[in-house]
């Protein structure tokens, strides 16, 4: 027995023009599906976390690595947990950019990597000088220091020479001096930098040699500095013996938390003094965590190269006074 076949589109009263069209939209959807699919990559790739020594960390596992998961925040604690975020929002900004197709992928894999790096100087950082360690009273500098590390902050290398000349001969770091020995401290710097040079003596008191109205008051300086600036002058070993520490700061923008919190020297024999030890040593060690110097092979040939790839530079030169 004969079926009679019946079209299932004539019922649909459909053309075979629209069939056609239908064919062709089925085709473009499945295109579209693959265009999409193969693009995909640009999903993955926006994960929203930092490289770090080839290791992807998310804001969580940041703040374990900084140790700032602590019970007890202080103040520097929450400096350093503030600019983790600017980080991680920075990330996120750059994710939704990439998607939008502001940038290409090179532009986006170059941005991310620059937040990588400053990442990476932020863990450098916080290893030399911990945000739990850091007091009330050592935050303005300590800031000063942080605020390099904001992802909008260029970061310059920092460099000069300095030697310390007693009796017209070159002193070596840790050379021995007596009560009653002068001396003076010549330095150069290729480019314009803001200098500060402290005194820290066998007593734990502190001075500010530089800048004084004494000894000299130009700041920033480019090029040669004698400290006493006055050729005439120098500065004199008291009779308290011990280890004297001068330290050297120097960076390209002023520094109002050395200015405000160290007073200066008034002459050669009488000093004004303050208890910032602690506060300089720590400034010390975080300010020169990234320097690195180069010493002539013979204190006789020539100055101290120091140069530093974080904009600040922090140096300590030793006298053992007897």
């Amino acid at each position: 027995m004969k079926k009679n076949f019946q079209n299932p589109y004539k019922e649909r009263n459909l053309t075979f023009p629209v069939l056609i069209v239908i064919t062709v939209i089925s085709a473009a959807l499945i295109l579209l599906s693959f265009s999409i699919f193969i693009t995909e990559p640009k999903q993955e790739l926006c994960d929203f976390s930092i490289t770090y020594n080839d290791k992807s960390y998310d804001i969580k596992a940041a703040t374990k690595l900084l140790s700032l998961e602590v019970s007890k925040t202080n103040s520097a604690v929450e400096h350093v947990s503030n600019l983790l975020k600017i980080y991680f929002d920075q990330t996120n900004k750059l994710c939704k950019h990439y998607r939008d197709g502001v940038m290409t992928s090179d532009e986006y894999r170059e941005d991310l990597q620059k937040i990588g790096e400053r990442f990476a100087l932020l863990v450098n950082f916080q290893s030399q000088s911990p945000a739990t360690k850091i007091s009330d009273s050592q935050l303005p500098l300590y800031s000063e220091s942080l605020e390099l590390l904001q992802p909008e902050v260029e970061i310059k290398n920092i460099n000069f020479e300095f030697q310390i000349i007693s009796d017209s001969r070159i002193l070596k770091n840790g050379a021995i001096l007596k009560s009653g020995d002068k001396y003076h401290i010549e330095l150069f710097f290729p480019e314009e930098q803001y200098v500060y040079i402290v005194l820290l003596d066998s007593q734990d008191l502190t001075y500010r040699l530089y800048p004084t109205q004494l000894t000299g008051q130009e700041n920033p300086v480019k090029g040669k500095l004698r400290i006493p600036s006055n050729y005439n002058l120098n500065f004199e070993l008291d009779k308290n013996t011990g280890i004297e520490h001068i330290l050297i700061f120097t960076q390209f923008t002023r520094s109002e938390a050395l200015e405000r919190q160290l007073p200066s020297i008034t002459n050669t024999t009488q000093f004004i003094s303050s208890n910032n030890s602690q506060l300089l040593k720590q400034a010390v060690q975080t300010r020169g965590s990234f320097v690195s110097t180069t010493q002539p092979e013979s204190a006789e040939s020539g100055p101290e190269h120091v140069i530093s790839t974080f904009g600040q530079a922090a140096v300590e030169f030793i006298i053992d006074h007897r």
